[in-house]
């Protein structure tokens, strides 16, 4: 039945994703022929026989039987249909060149501009954000060497007012490597530092090095109430564990760290009634896209007692700490299970270095291509060993063919957190920001794809066709309505971009054909034109089937 269900609602979300983009795409050639008066036979969302519709005017709007496609029939282009006296001048091909250009060119880009409306409509759901608060600050980084600190909230930069963190990060990068005036509240003061950004090298999607400002500063983002537990501690001879989820004490909930110290430094010299929620034995890592780790915890709770000694003053008193460098598994013939790491060891150092804010393994990640001393508690025992991370080379770390090296820790790390969020100050001017950011990342992103495809950087296996998309559609429903639209605005503009390639019978195809009327002043000889069209359907056809046997090969492989 769970088969079913998921059959279902997969095709409904592809449903749904295509005939809204269809839908979008084709309005784009329908309006522009009706605003220069080309008379449309026919508006279909779908391929093959009609299958429901109405007819208004002089045009049958109609749902098709394969939800795959659509179209808009013009007059005149069929070669055969004969015209009436009535409809002289109304045909597409009575109109000028550059009419016809801009209907042809209405479909790709309304596709291209709908995300923005999509954009625009996800960032307007922020009522809450991130605040400019400084959660972590990188020893080293230009923001520590100007004296900014954890718990700083910074107020504007170069006199511009900061509405959230997500903006911050905006302006920096906006400035480039210019110098910054920052202003900065720090408790009841108010300071002003000069800070300049310092160029960090990382990588893109592609695996490519893309350089940007930075200062080394991140959000001030609050550990849920995942512990752990260390050996021998009084929380230990309680019967609390490591991973599990605190959720009340003495009947108050509890959701942050800091919450549960609160409360149980206020019952020091107390016993206090605690209760938590133990992860499933069913639970594997990494979780499924989609799937979220609440989950997978047991719906009944434990309640254990815990004698909160008088001189407590903080958890570690307790041998209570987040989960954040706890092991929580370690993989197979991995090096860290070489030098004997096992679930529950609490990492310690990485060459001697132990972070103010993330986890340990973050040091190590940070430089993956050189050995590290790490030091870990096994126990009531503190361990050292030379530690690597696993090499896996291009053409092995991945199943779609991604030419892309990895760095294997061979250990998974399992902490739960939240960002700290406030009333969003500026929610339309922040929406109105952040849409044309997102269309220009996703834009580049896009044709930086289409290149690396084209160019043989990524390998040909990496291309999805409608199955693919059906399961990204079914998955993004999965996960809310916010990554639906997400999902939605970037396959319309992937649509949008395809569709301008000059490829016969796509509307780049088309653009290409009525350019080189314009300039040789006549038609394209019809049987040349026939042809090259006949071309361009099989070529896309082979490419449908090259896709759709990519999604087969990697529906077995991931089974």
């Amino acid at each position: 039945m769970e088969l079913v269900l998921d059959v279902v609602q997969t095709v409904a979300s592809f449903v749904v994703l295509i005939g809204v983009l269809v839908f979008v795409h084709e309005l784009g050639h329908f309006l522009f022929a009706k605003l220069f008066k080309v008379k449309v036979h026919t508006f279909a969302l779908g391929m093959g026989p009609r299958v429901v519709g109405f007819q208004k005017g002089e045009t049958d709007y109609r749902l098709a039987a394969f939800p795959i496609g659509g179209y808009v029939k013009m007059l005149g282009e069929d070669p055969s249909e004969v015209l009436g006296l009535e409809d002289k001048g109304r045909a597409f091909g009575d109109k000028p060149i550059w009419q016809r250009l801009i209907i042809v060119a209405g479909g790709p880009v309304f596709s291209i501009a709908f995300p923005l409306i999509l954009y625009f409509a996800i960032r307007s759901f922020s009522f809450e954000i991130q605040p400019a608060l400084i959660g972590a600050v990188v020893e080293g980084m230009p923001a520590h060497v100007a004296g900014l600190r954890p718990g700083d909230r910074i107020l504007s930069v170069n006199g511009e007012p900061v509405r959230g963190f997500e903006q911050l990060t905006w302006l920096i990068e906006d400035n480039g490597f210019a110098p910054l005036k920052l202003a900065v509240r720090r408790g009841e003061s108010r300071l002003e530092l000069s800070v300049s950004p310092k160029a960090v090298t990382e990588k893109d999607f592609l695996d490519a090095p893309k350089t940007t400002p930075k200062l080394g500063v991140g959000p001030m983002i609050l550990d849920r109430a995942f512990i752990g537990v260390r050996d021998g501690s009084i929380a230990a001879a309680a019967g609390l564990r490591s991973f599990e989820l605190v959720t009340t004490v003495n009947g108050k909930p509890v959701h942050i760290m800091e919450e549960l110290e609160k409360l149980l430094l206020l019952a020091a010299g107390n016993a206090v009634s605690i209760t938590v929620r133990t992860l499933s034995p069913e639970l594997e890592l990494p979780l499924p896209l989609g799937e979220d780790i609440e989950d997978f915890f047991e719906p009944a709770e434990k309640t254990v007692s815990l004698s909160v000694p008088k001189e407590a003053r903080s958890l570690a008193d307790l041998g209570l700490e987040t989960s954040r460098d706890y092991v929580f598994a370690v993989a197979k013939d991995s090096n860290a299970a070489a030098i004997g790491l096992t679930r529950g060891d609490k990492l310690l150092s990485v060459d001697g270095k132990v972070p103010a804010r993330g986890s340990v393994l973050q040091i190590a990640l940070a430089d993956p291509d050189k050995p590290h001393t790490l030091g870990w508690q096994h126990g009531q025992q503190r361990r050292e060993a030379q530690y690597s991370l696993k090499f896996v080379p291009a053409g092995e770390a991945g199943k779609l063919g991604l030419k892309k090296d990895i760095f294997d820790p061979g250990l998974t790390l399992l902490f739960l957190t939240d960002a700290l969020e406030e009333p969003n100050p500026a929610l339309l001017s922040l929406a109105w920001q952040g849409m044309w950011r997102d269309m220009r990342e996703n834009s580049t992103m896009m044709l930086d794809g289409i290149s690396a495809l084209l160019t043989g950087k990524i390998s040909l296996q990496t291309m999805g066709g409608p199955l693919m998309i059906g399961d990204l559609a079914s998955t993004a429903a999965k996960s809310g309505l916010v990554s639906f639209l997400w999902m939605m605005a970037l396959i319309s503009l992937n649509l949008g971009i395809i569709n301008l390639f000059p490829i016969p019978v796509l509307d780049g195809g088309q653009i290409v054909f009525i350019s080189i009327e314009g300039l040789l002043r006549r038609p394209v000889d019809t049987k040349i034109k026939e042809r090259i069209l006949i071309f361009g359907v099989v070529l896309l056809v082979a490419l449908l089937v090259f896709a759709t046997r990519n999604d087969i090969m990697r529906f077995i492989t991931q089974s």
